[in-house]
């Protein structure tokens, strides 16, 4: 609706900015009736306020985008919200920023039902629609004026002069510096933040994170190799490439080569640049030789994306080759997106690192907690976390009714045991490092280890029942259960 004003409409007699107040008002409407419809019965919640809070929020940003940037990037700003505010799980509490940076999932009411928190969704989606409507009702906009011909000439005729190479041609014509700084933002925001999930490992970033968001990954070459297609609408090549010495196939194959490229530096430099910090802060617990292994052994899952990356890039060239509709680039994100979902693909199953570990390196770095001295173990790319486990077995050995009956060594992984395991298949309990990962270790990990303790205590002592080792290791109210006494005689049998 707001990208077919032509030079015609800004001349005419008529009252531009009453027209444009009329577009304003169609697209207002049109978005309200059409929440309505989708949700006529549930007023509040997640219904018709939350559905047309979001549709006037994602037009401001459209608006905005469209008076900084141009015409071209009205979808833009919109679709990176959208897809940025799916990125985390709406809390069952939410607290103040939660209605801010999850402003398209909060709920349409005032305040939050369990928290009774303001919710400032409703006022900062009505905000930004609002800093929109003026944007374009008085025309502002720092993109390149299109008002007279001859500016427009005169800046294409100065840009072959005066431009730097890396800025002329069809380099500045497919947006390359643009996408290349673009993508490598939301690929870095995507690793960032699950940096819990792989700080101070090159191995978990490469082998887990990065396949395990390829969904996010791969659609960006989707829309680089749009953006790059219609290259030859933007340039005018569409008209003289009947002229041209080369062919159309030779002209495909190179806009390809550049899409593909835009995607390997947007997506490899984010991915290498973190590696780096993570295999600085591996190499103040372990030697360089461990940390060169560890990078150049876990990089195939990550080249696997990067590919995948790379050939939605090229499909997407031929489609922006053939049209240089605006919508067509969030069209093809979109249709990524939804390929990615759907395609039962899991890129980061694998060999598990800490089996990896296991048999590579062993549990050979150990330390002993101060309290309890219980024996903490770990392979060495996991020993920085060894004092920070350490203070939380403590504390979790102190606050247990039967302390002594507890297992004396314990093995520090990254994931530990997640849910109920047959019993005998575990040789030594284990706790995990979890979420709690970063540049550097915490002086003690989360609450989350005492699942995996009682998981695998019970699949490493036979016989011992799960809601006894619950309240043994204070995971449950105390009660003297008919098994307890029992419970606790495996258990010194087995620390035996």
């Amino acid at each position: 609706m707001f990208v077919h004003e032509t030079d015609v409409d800004r001349a005419s007699p008529r009252s531009l900015a009453l027209r444009r107040g009329i577009l304003l008002s169609i697209a207002g409407a049109v978005t309200g009736v059409l929440s309505l419809a989708c949700f006529p019965q549930d007023m509040t919640g997640l219904g018709f306020i939350a559905t047309w809070r979001n549709c006037l929020g994602l037009v401001g940003l459209g608006l905005l985008g469209m008076g900084l940037v141009g015409p071209s990037a009205i979808w833009v700003a919109p679709t990176l919200v959208a897809i940025m505010s799916m990125m985390f799980a709406w809390p069952w509490k939410p607290a103040l920023h939660h209605g801010i940076w999850g402003a398209l999932r909060a709920p349409g009411n005032l305040t939050f039902a369990t928290t009774g928190v303001p919710n400032l969704s409703i006022p900062l989606c009505l905000s930004i629609a609002a800093a929109g409507v003026v944007t374009y009702l008085r025309g502002c906009t720092l993109s390149e004026s299109r008002n007279s011909t001859a500016s427009i000439i005169g800046s294409r005729v100065g840009a072959s002069a005066s431009a730097p190479r890396w800025q002329a041609g069809l380099g500045r014509a497919s947006l390359q510096t643009p996408l290349m700084t673009l993508g490598a933002i939301v690929c870095a925001a995507v690793l960032w933040g699950d940096i819990g999930k792989w700080g101070g490992s090159p191995r978990l970033l490469f082998t887990k994170v990065i396949p395990s968001v390829f969904f996010f990954l791969i659609p960006i070459g989707a829309v680089v190799g749009v953006i790059c297609g219609q290259a030859r609408w933007r340039s005018g090549l569409n008209i003289w490439q009947s002229l041209s010495s080369r062919s159309n196939r030779e002209l495909l194959a190179r806009a390809s080569c550049r899409a593909m490229l835009i995607t390997l530096v947007a997506l490899s430099v984010p991915a290498l640049v973190l590696s780096l910090v993570a295999a600085v802060s591996l190499a103040g617990h372990v030697p360089n030789s461990l940390v060169a292994t560890e990078l150049v052994t876990s990089l195939p899952p990550t080249l696997v994306v990067i590919a995948g990356a790379m050939v939605l890039a090229a499909a997407g060239t031929m489609l922006g080759w053939c049209s240089g509709r605006i919508w067509l680039a969030p069209l093809g994100l979109i249709l990524a997106l939804a390929l990615m979902i759907a395609i039962p693909l899991d890129i980061s199953r694998g060999p598990n690192p800490d089996n990896h570990w296991a048999d590579r390196y062993g549990y050979t770095s150990c330390t002993t907690s101060p309290s309890h001295r219980v024996r903490v173990c770990s392979t060495p790319p996991n020993s920085a976390y060894l004092p920070a486990a350490a203070a939380r077995i403590d504390e979790i050995y102190t606050q247990s009714p039967a302390p002594k009956s507890l297992p004396r060594i314990i093995h520090l992984e990254s994931q530990g045991t997640l849910g109920k395991q047959p019993p005998g298949t575990i040789s030594t309990p284990t706790i995990g490092i979890g979420r709690d990962r970063g540049m550097r270790p915490p002086n003690i990990l989360s609450g989350a280890i005492a699942e995996s303790l009682v998981y695998s205590t019970q699949a490493w002592c036979p016989g011992t029942q799960l809601t006894d080792i619950q309240i043994i290791y204070a995971q449950q109210p105390p009660e003297q259960t008919l098994s307890m006494n029992k419970t606790i005689q495996l258990l010194d049998e087995c620390r035996q």
